[in-house]
């Protein structure tokens, strides 16, 4: 398969794109830096919010994976809507343009229940929870994902997958963080997803058989919790969707983020979310 990867340069997107590529399948990724070698990958500058690029880099592509995002809360108008909101825009506009596409991934996230606080695991028809603006545009892209699914008429059986991640740590503040919250379906150790595991599960999202009558395929995405304990979100739709069930268990993975020492925020964000925190303070001020 020809699939394009964007954000291929982040945490979840690395791990996708080196998993595909294993797999023997053509990656394009697509991000604003390339910071790390890819093997078997094609890299390709991309702000995502650019659909004109975006349709350019995912011509003849048959599988779209979407994970460019800021992932985190971050000023609204000047980092999030760019990348989370406009972004989901411009990918979805351009593989409703591009007919090859025949399978699209939206990245969602389970921080849409950082407010939740009632039984786990969270299974899918859990009404979300959000508490902040990132978790805003996180609901958005699912919205977004649902209507493409919907209103694509041109004719191809075009599905389109929705995963709700756990928590994939990006760096070492990270893992002090999620190691320091243990409790049973906590937002902790109990939400980790690994490196490896988000790697399969992208991959399986992208090549699985799926049900020709269902366009909308909606699941989450997390390790395994603890001994004894429960998971904060339930994998049983990834299970039954795409015969998907994790491997792995915090503290299974996170060598591989702590030294990662390629790994770095994004640097194009940098003077995006700097303006955006100026403009904050002198308003505050």
């Amino acid at each position: 398969k020809v699939v394009a990867v964007t954000g291929c340069s982040g945490r979840i997107g690395h791990a996708a794109t080196v998993e595909l590529a294993r797999q023997g399948h053509t990656v394009i990724g697509l991000d604003l830096v390339a910071r790390r070698t890819f093997a078997g990958t094609r890299f390709v500058a991309c702000d995502v919010s650019d659909g004109d690029a975006v349709a350019k880099a995912i011509a003849g592509v048959e599988i779209v994976i979407h994970l460019a995002a800021v992932p985190d809360d971050a000023p609204f108008v000047a980092a999030l809507v760019p990348a989370n909101i406009l972004g989901v825009a411009a990918v979805i506009d351009a593989v409703r343009q591009t007919p090859s596409v025949a399978r699209v991934m939206v990245a969602s996230s389970g921080k849409i229940f950082s407010g939740y606080t009632g039984a786990t695991p969270i299974d899918v028809d859990t009404m979300p929870a959000p508490t902040c603006m990132y978790s805003a545009t996180k609901l958005f892209a699912e919205a977004a994902a649902l209507a493409l699914a919907n209103s694509c008429s041109d004719g191809r059986q075009l599905h389109v997958i929705v995963p709700r991640f756990g928590w994939s740590p990006r760096t070492s503040e990270d893992i002090d963080a999620m190691s320091k919250i243990t409790g049973s379906g906590e937002d902790g150790v109990n939400a980790y997803l690994s490196p490896a595991d988000a790697g399969r599960f992208t991959a399986a999202c992208a090549t699985a058989p799926l049900d020709p009558l269902c366009r909308y395929h909606l699941m989450y995405a997390q390790s395994l919790p603890q001994l004894g304990a429960t998971a904060r979100f339930s994998v049983r739709a990834a299970a039954e969707l795409i015969k998907w069930t994790p491997l792995d268990r915090f503290p299974e993975g996170i060598t591989d983020v702590q030294e990662d020492t390629d790994y770095r925020p994004n640097p194009a964000l940098f003077p995006r979310l700097l303006t955006a925190q100026q403009s904050e303070s002198a308003q505050n001020t």
